[in-house]
């Protein structure tokens, strides 16, 4: 009796009438990525920054429109009450702050948001979002300032600093790079096989 394992042929490598070789490369599996320990501390503190601080944004972009809708009321109500109309220009420049201000408080909550519930991964599309959202903020709040000549005021001052430190912090989170979790990686491919 023989105890010699069982002959195999083996295709060769190189090209032939018999073993081409595939003409498109086989579907590589993705690696896992994740972030190095002092790194992942670092992400994850500064998103938690990020979206606590969209959370105050949001909470003063509602009380801006909040404001706005009151004196609009007013201003409509004292201008009825002395037999006057309201030009509808001028009603229509105001219903544009208040829905400015209403959708600028929910991108704010939902990027605030989105950035908590992801602090601990190394999705890069809620601090892309982040850095849109808080550029599109500084600008309203800086043509504010500009047009409404209050200079100083403290929501006008808390929405840029707080504005300019989510811009700042998403793209230092954005510049840390993952690195390859071999081990994670290894696993995650042989569960999908």
């Amino acid at each position: 009796m023989s105890h010699e394992p069982p002959f195999i042929p083996v295709p060769p490598t190189y090209p032939s009438a018999h073993y081409p070789l595939p003409q498109h490369p086989l579907p590589q599996h993705p690696v896992a990525m994740q972030l190095r320990p002092e790194d992942a501390g670092k992400s994850e503190r500064w998103r938690l920054v990020l979206g606590c601080s969209a959370a105050v944004l949001a909470l003063l972009a509602g009380y801006y429109a909040y404001l706005n809708i009151a004196g609009v009321m007013r201003a409509v109500g004292s201008i009825q009450g002395r037999g006057g109309t309201v030009a509808p220009g001028s009603l229509a420049v105001a219903l544009a702050i208040i829905g400015a201000y209403c959708l600028m408080a929910l991108a704010y909550a939902a990027v605030g948001t989105w950035n908590i519930v992801q602090r601990r991964s190394t999705a890069r599309a809620p601090l892309v979002t982040a850095i849109v959202v808080g550029s599109i903020g500084l600008v309203l709040t800086l043509a504010e300032v500009i047009t409404s000549g209050i200079a100083g005021h403290p929501t006008h001052i808390a929405g840029i600093g707080l504005s300019a430190l989510i811009i700042g912090r998403a793209v230092i989170v954005l510049r840390i790079k993952p690195v390859p979790a071999w081990p994670a990686a290894a696993v995650e491919y042989a569960a999908d096989h």
